[in-house]
């Protein structure tokens, strides 16, 4: 066991890259391993139905804050995209800057690959991971996949944690430590805390699962992880080149417009229509009609003692597009009391999904049938066979 050996062993991993090759390999298999962990003890199911109730569904859902870090909460990890870029366009003509250089586009490639390319445009629309919402366990039609058990592309779009992603961009500023130890210690302890939270929100939610969250984490820390070992080298970057100077600022710009139009193209969107009905004394149907296809239609237990119909639409859409809906009511035949709901659409919209709620106390659910029609009119189906849709 002597011989060259040991000393090319040590030579191999005195590398750089290597080294850089290694801790991505251990920052692997450390998420593999805990994932597999919390397969074993069930941790992703017993976590998600802390926060759901069979008779309320997921009851803190459109509580605050956890509705407002839907809402808004990957404008930040948009703000580090557009600083970073400028920390770039700087450094190509101005030497204050020129050291920030390839740091400021592992931030930005961080953003560009780890958050959009990777999570959104492959890993979400190929893993056909169903969401908490989605999965028979919380009243959903699809059953639940563990995250090494990929389903049908398309089919859920749980699988990493989208928002999450957006929070934990900021800890590629961790890699700055070389150059601005404070800058790269809040960075990174604020993107751990900031995607940590947009995490909850999300769990809370019913859209993701813990392990989602842990691997938009890990997602975001591997992709760095490789660009810092590609991009950053020990001493300064070249000086500008005024040649270059002009093209390279323009190349950016263009760069920058494209990526705020994606990331303006995955603002979340998400509007509610609430309807108290004052149900007649000899109503023994209710009939709610959308026309629109439904990810969820239920009845659940109201809390306050009243009938209530809520319709949800949420994805994603354009800053300037617009959504409406008009509602009809009515009462054919001294029996069922009809509710048509009508949503309206303008602009750009993505990944949009509709529910229905109807809220029933107790003592009414005992009385009355809830009727809601599978599909609507707006999928061009004209299928409107009726399911009763229990508690």
């Amino acid at each position: 066991m002597t011989g060259p050996l040991f000393p090319a062993a040590r030579a191999l991993t005195s590398s750089p890259s290597a080294r850089a090759v290694l801790r991505m390999a251990a920052l692997f298999l450390a998420l593999a391993a805990l994932t597999l962990l919390s397969d074993a003890l069930g941790l992703d199911l017993s976590l998600a139905a802390r926060f759901y109730r069979p008779g309320e569904g997921w009851f803190l859902a459109e509580e605050e804050p956890w509705r407002r870090l839907y809402l808004y909460g990957t404008l930040p990890g948009l703000f580090l995209m557009l600083g970073a870029l400028g920390v770039f366009s700087l450094s190509l003509v101005s030497l204050r800057w020129t050291p920030f250089r390839r740091h400021a586009l592992v931030a930005l490639l961080t953003v560009v690959l780890g958050g959009g390319v990777l999570v959104n445009g492959l890993l979400k629309p190929y893993w056909g991971r169903p969401r908490p919402s989605q999965t028979v366990e919380f009243g959903g039609e699809w059953a639940y996949r563990p995250v090494f058990s990929p389903g049908t592309p398309g089919k859920g779009q749980s699988f990493p944690c989208g928002h999450c992603t957006m929070g934990y961009v900021f800890t590629a500023l961790f890699f700055l430590r070389r150059r601005a130890p404070r800058l790269a210690l809040a960075g990174g302890a604020f993107g751990l805390f900031y995607g940590t939270l947009v995490g909850a929100a999300r769990v809370v939610q019913g859209a993701h699962y813990p392990t989602d969250v842990l691997w938009s984490l890990g997602t975001v820390a591997l992709t760095a992880m490789a660009l810092d070992a590609a991009l950053v080298r020990e001493g300064k970057s070249g000086a500008p080149h005024p040649r270059a100077t002009r093209s390279a600022v323009l190349v950016f710009s263009v760069a920058a417009a494209l990526v705020v139009a994606f990331f303006l193209t995955r603002r979340p969107f998400y509007e509610t229509v609430q309807m108290d009905v004052d149900l007649p004394h000899a109503a023994t149907t209710l009939r709610v009609r959308a026309d629109a296809d439904l990810s969820l239609a239920r009845t659940l237990q109201a809390r306050d003692g009243k009938v209530r119909i809520l319709f949800t639409s949420q994805g994603f859409a354009l800053p300037w597009s617009t959504f409406s809906a008009s509602v009809t009511t009515a009462y054919p035949d001294g029996e069922t009391l009809e509710y048509h709901i009508a949503p309206r659409w303008k602009g750009y919209f993505s990944e949009i999904e509709n529910q229905v709620r109807v809220f029933v106390p107790e003592e009414t659910g005992k009385r009355l049938r809830v009727e809601i029609p599978k599909t609507g009119a707006r999928t061009g189906h004209k299928d409107s066979s009726m399911v009763k849709v229990a508690p």
